[in-house]
């Protein structure tokens, strides 16, 4: 496939905390640790050596949570690099997302691809140190309707179910509905047959954690990648001591709320606001967030309360009733694994930048946080009809509409017959104003007046002209309008609405090597591969 690699910065789909971010702007240095480059990571790593990890206790953990995977495929290589984390030269890359129905939208995949290629990029410059990618599962997470549905082929295939508590809990049984509903949609043949076996052995899990521990697996097990699930008695148990000092301290609203506050004075827009108590009080088919009350604490709901003596036994006793919210599930990460970088998208990180100061107070080293790779994959039909086009890779960024008039405009004189009527009309509208100068100074005004009237109408009408043009161009046009819904339906960028299915349908068991390969993990591009 052929490469293009655009810059983040000319592509129209970054926030401006992200364009300055990426571009290094000096007044964000002080929201995030070291910038995510190779040389950096030498920093970091030096860092997160001297921050204590409960290594024996991680690994115990993580070959727990594999266990009902028995005899799950690449066994040997993700077993290894469990291993791999009980010795202190080993380093962890994450990346992470929800539990979504058939893996959701492809930029699930291109985040796990870009830790593989982080984690592989560092192994060759510390060559003395091992880093294991990371895909941590928000099992804890509450927002059903986010995660129910994907979109397929102009479908929208969804999963219904009564929700309640935390979605990595759910039991899959009722997924088969919505798997049947895919399959209508699918083509005949070999790699239409596998994604229904694959998807079908997925949601015959226990739950929906399970069922996703199995697809990322799946996909991804040969590179070594490492799922873990948050939603873990012993895990917990090593967070529990940060989760008491924001009981007793509530030190995610004090900093992260100052954090906000400074951001905002600079003019960017704040993604997460900070609660009293950033943790929610997890059951069975149960989760509210907790709150501080007269007496100690609340849920939401008003169902449970606690005094404060009694929520700090709680704690104590049950750790695994506690969940962290946004503010607090990354430093949960990042107490419990030897990490140097968080792979996210724009929206993540902008919420992490609003953390710094939070894991300064916990004394807990803060990541280096890289932007994920982003990328629109063209296939061979769609490629041709830009071709015939003769658009560039970054032109297509452009809305539709400038595309379509540079298109307009490009098969016709029209421009330039634009230009010599409107120089035409100057020339003696120039003469009009030399003429009342002479004659009556007090005109001049009037007829600079009717020149500014004249010269938007001449705009009105080559509007009117260009647009008239357009409908004599209807195919191309068409064409045009097939190009901008392949690689941004719905005006959203691809990856944000296509399903990983569509992709490996049409590219099969390469596609996820392609994206591998076409990627690169400290690059601040945008990748276009085109077939």
């Amino acid at each position: 496939m052929q490469i293009n690699q655009i810059p983040f910065t000319e592509t129209g789909y970054l926030n401006s905390l992200m364009v300055d971010y990426v571009s290094e702007n000096k007044d964000l240095k002080s929201f995030y640790n070291s910038f995510p480059d190779v040389v950096s990571a030498g920093d970091q790593i030096k860092e997160k050596k001297e921050f204590s990890i409960s290594r024996p206790v991680l690994v115990e953990s993580l070959k727990e949570q594999y266990k009902n995977l028995s005899h799950f495929s690449h066994q040997e290589v993700v077993e290894e690099n469990i291993d791999k984390l009980s010795t202190e030269s080993a380093f962890t890359v994450t990346t992470g997302h929800q539990l979504c129905l058939f893996t959701g939208p492809l930029y699930f995949v291109y985040k796990i691809a870009n830790a593989i290629n982080m984690a592989k990029e560092l192994g060759e410059k510390y060559p003395h140190n091992q880093f294991v990618p990371v895909f941590w599962m928000a099992s804890e997470d509450h927002d059903f309707e986010e995660i129910n549905h994907i979109h397929f082929k102009g479908h929208k295939i969804s999963w219904h179910r009564e929700m309640g508590g935390a979605v990595g809990r759910m039991e899959v049984e009722s997924c088969a509905k919505a798997l049947e509903a895919l399959s209508l949609h699918f083509p005949e043949g070999n790699r239409a047959s596998y994604l229904m076996s694959l998807f079908a052995k997925a949601y015959e899990q226990k739950n929906l954690a399970e069922a996703t521990r199995y697809l990322v697996n799946e996909l991804f097990g040969s590179h070594g990648v490492v799922i873990v699930d948050g939603d873990d008695v012993n895990l917990k148990k090593l967070v529990a001591p940060y989760f008491k000092r924001e009981l007793i301290e509530g030190v995610g609203e004090k900093y992260v709320s100052e954090s906000s506050e400074k951001l905002s004075t600079l003019g960017y827009k704040i993604q997460v606001n900070p609660r009293d108590v950033n943790l929610f009080y997890l059951l069975d088919d149960y989760r509210e967030r907790l709150t501080r009350a007269d007496s100690g604490f609340v849920t939401s709901d008003g169902k449970y309360k606690f005094s404060k003596n009694e929520m700090l036994a709680e704690l104590d006793l049950y750790p695994e009733r506690f969940s962290p919210n946004v503010i607090l599930r990354p430093l949960y990460q990042e107490v419990i694994l030897p990490n140097l970088a968080y792979i996210g998208g724009g929206g993540e990180l902008a919420y992490w930048l609003e953390m710094k100061a939070m894991f300064d107070a916990f004394e807990v080293p803060f990541p280096m946080l890289r932007l994920r790779n982003s990328v629109g994959v063209i296939p061979r039909a769609i490629s041709r009809k830009i071709e015939k086009l003769e658009f560039h890779s970054k032109e297509l960024f452009k809305s539709f509409h400038e595309l379509s008039t540079t298109l307009v405009k490009r098969n016709s004189d029209i421009d330039d017959r634009f230009k010599n009527i409107r120089d035409d009309w100057k020339e003696s509208l120039n003469k009009w104003n030399a003429f009342t100068s002479n004659f009556d100074p007090t005109l001049v005004s009037s007829v600079e007046a009717e020149r500014a009237k004249i010269l938007k109408g001449l705009m009105r009408l080559e509007k009117k002209v260009i647009r008239n043009k357009k409908r004599h161009e209807g195919d191309k046009l068409r064409m045009l309008q097939e190009v901008k819904n392949e690689l941004f339906p719905g005006n959203g960028l691809q990856e944000r609405k296509d399903n990983f299915s569509k992709m490996y349908l049409a590219f099969g068991d390469d596609f996820i090597q392609e994206i591998l390969n076409a990627t690169r993990p400290f690059e601040n591009e945008f990748t276009l591969l085109s077939e």
